[in-house]
């Protein structure tokens, strides 16, 4: 049951705790869906750890393999991304995907409260007695 914490450990942000992904159950093979925010300048060198744990609950974690990745070549790379060999299987890689943030420069947060009230059931069903079935959908409309 792997699962990566990563790791800044160069650069102005040296020694910062990126966090780590989710464990995947039984899967030496994991594809996770993590994002990691970090803020690096292509003037500055700036390496990220990525450490492979195995997850044994009740135990202390199994270490598998690490990989290091400098941020500003993976973000020059093809495709913003890069591989690198962990362990001693050179079928054993971990791949880094670097991209720029899409939030811009301006940051904040967003307090957000649904309240369905008054809800009317749109599907009938058998014998007149339908379910409601409602939801919400929310959507950033992007200014042209």
């Amino acid at each position: 049951s792997p699962y990566a914490t990563v790791k800044i450990v160069s650069g102005p942000q040296k020694g910062t705790d990126l966090g780590e992904t989710e464990t995947i159950e039984h899967n030496l093979s994991p594809d996770w869906c993590k994002l990691f925010f970090i803020e690096f300048s292509p003037s500055e060198v700036t390496h990220l750890e990525v450490t492979i744990w195995d997850y044994r609950p009740g135990k202390e974690p199994l270490w598998m393999g690490q990989a290091r990745f400098e941020a500003t070549s993976v973000f020059q790379e093809a495709g913003n991304t890069k591989s690198e060999q962990i362990g001693r299987g050179e079928g054993s890689r971990i791949c880094c995907h670097i991209e720029k943030s899409q939030l811009g420069p301006s940051r904040g947060f967003m307090h957000l409260h649904l309240r369905g009230l008054d809800m009317k059931n749109v599907e009938p069903g058998a014998f007149g007695l339908g379910r409601s079935d409602p939801f919400f959908e929310v959507a950033k409309k992007n200014a042209d």
